[in-house]
């Protein structure tokens, strides 16, 4: 069964303190005179996806909006097997919100058809929902219903939604959760690294070489902006009534050019003019979006062990790390 991982711990207050960077890094950042970056974000979208809104099959549909159940905290399964009262019934994916006073379960039906759904499928799903105590119904497909189909659910608890629709719906949700959660966790130790005051790397600087330290100095002033804002993603999750302000990274993206846009800045705020082609993220889909900005990080993260021959707050040691890109 597909299950969302357990939300990361809050910290004490002092995760909040104290780490906070400079106002004119993010001043710089929003207004794009950080080095290098000259491209404009895409006008905003109707729709913002997760992962890419054509599926090549049926089962990757199905497996498509069980994940994405489960990451905005539904626990969820497929091919799950109910009880009515003419028998038995497997339903393409099955969730219960455990959160929920009454437990709320959703039942979904998923077509990956060339057409769009028409209304006997319909008056068929809105009887599996009735006999198996179903609150919510969503049938997911590529083109939607048809129009019969789409009246008959207008006063019912059934809706009919694209698969981009269905990301498009739960996004806000799934960025706070999931997206935000992964990448403040995966900037856990940059942010260790880069942060102005620090105790515990007090001791390891002291023992590296002028040379080294100088390539320290150059590293964290480099990954200052990125390293930080991305390690207090989770503050809106975590700490509901933190006002980050405008134009930080964990407010809630109305498109992904844009926050592409953004990261480019981070990390461009430092660095120069000859490096801005370097820190592109190409994805176009926020799913590998996520994957590529927690890979950055670890790149970084692996390029300050190996200034230190190992990574200096516990981690395993490393030796012949090459600098990301």
């Amino acid at each position: 069964m597909l299950r969302i991982r357990r939300d990361r711990q809050p910290p004490s207050s002092a995760r909040f303190l104290g780490s906070v960077p400079p106002k004119s890094i993010l001043e710089r950042a929003r207004s794009g005179k950080a080095t290098g970056d000259r491209r404009r974000p895409s006008s905003n979208s109707e729709v913002v996806c997760i992962d890419d809104p054509l599926p090549t099959d049926w089962r990757a549909l199905q497996t498509g909006v069980c994940r994405l159940l489960c990451e905005v905290g539904l626990t969820a399964d497929v091919d799950v097997e109910l009880r009515t009262p003419r028998g038995k019934v497997t339903v393409d994916v099955y969730a219960v919100d455990e959160n929920s006073v009454d437990k709320i379960r959703y039942i979904v039906e998923c077509k990956n058809w060339s057409r769009s759904v028409p209304q006997t499928v319909v008056h068929s799903f809105t009887r599996v929902m009735q006999e198996t105590g179903a609150n919510i119904g969503f049938i997911i497909s590529k083109h939607g219903l048809q129009k019969g189909a789409k009246q008959y659910t207008r006063a019912t608890n059934l809706e009919g939604l694209t698969y981009d629709r269905l990301q498009t719906r739960y996004f806000p949700i799934w960025w706070r959760r999931y997206f935000c959660g992964r990448v403040a966790e995966a900037a856990d130790v940059v942010n260790a690294y880069v942060e102005p005051y620090k105790s515990a790397r007090a001791p390891f600087l002291d023992k590296l070489s002028a040379d080294k330290l100088a390539r320290y100095k150059d590293l964290q002033n480099r990954y200052c902006a990125f390293g930080t804002l991305m390690w207090q993603m989770d503050i809106p999750s975590m700490a509901p009534g933190f006002n980050q302000g405008p134009g930080h990274p964990a407010n809630t993206p109305s498109d992904i050019q844009a926050f592409k846009t953004l990261l480019v800045r981070l990390l461009n705020v430092n660095a120069s003019t000859a490096r801005c082609a370097e820190e592109e993220f190409r994805a176009v889909f926020f799913r590998p979006l996520l994957e590529e900005v927690c890979a950055k990080l670890k790149a970084i993260e692996l390029t300050f062990n190996a200034l230190f021959g190992r990574n200096i707050f516990g981690g395993p040691d490393v030796t012949g790390i090459v600098e990301p890109k």
